[in-house]
């Protein structure tokens, strides 16, 4: 491998590193939500109300649809985004530190993604996974009986 070489491969391996990276932070942040949301579902689980109106079953169920919908399209489709792109970016930089170690012809981005599977967010597990968590301690948090004492006596 010649110099010139040696500097893209260095290049590429640099910017695919970059991109693992940002992916790898982000998912920090990710679960850190997840499990904060899971924290206040469990609060609200465990917490011991007063027997409600049945007319604030219904809006507090209305609130947490709401919620729920806020949750999927404006956090975690945007992460999946965020997420997808820099996967893709920095495997493309991988095969290319490949492609120059193999003295075969660098591809342009656009040519590269053609030849890959395409993904979606509904198709990822990791994605049905924040979700249906999400919506099942939402659920538990109706169905869980309440109870008009408290857990704890003094």
């Amino acid at each position: 491998m010649n110099p010139d070489q040696h500097a893209l491969f260095d290049a590429c391996m640099r910017q695919s590193e970059y991109f693992a990276g940002r992916w790898d932070a982000r998912r920090t942040y990710e679960w850190k939500t997840t499990v904060a949301i899971w924290t206040l579902l469990v609060g609200g689980i465990y917490f011991v109300k007063d027997t409600w109106l049945p007319g604030v079953w219904w809006k507090l169920l209305a609130v947490m649809l709401v919620l729920f919908g806020g949750y999927v399209c404006l956090w975690l489709m945007p992460l999946w985004r965020a997420n997808d792109f820099d996967k893709s970016v920095g495997r493309f930089y991988r095969d290319q530190a490949d492609n120059v170690i193999r003295n075969i012809n660098i591809t342009s981005f656009a040519q590269w993604e053609e030849g890959q599977r395409q993904r979606s967010f509904w198709t990822d597990w990791a994605m049905w996974f924040h979700m249906l968590s999400v919506l099942a301690l939402g659920v538990l948090f109706f169905v869980v009986p309440r109870s008009t004492t408290p857990f704890i006596q003094p």
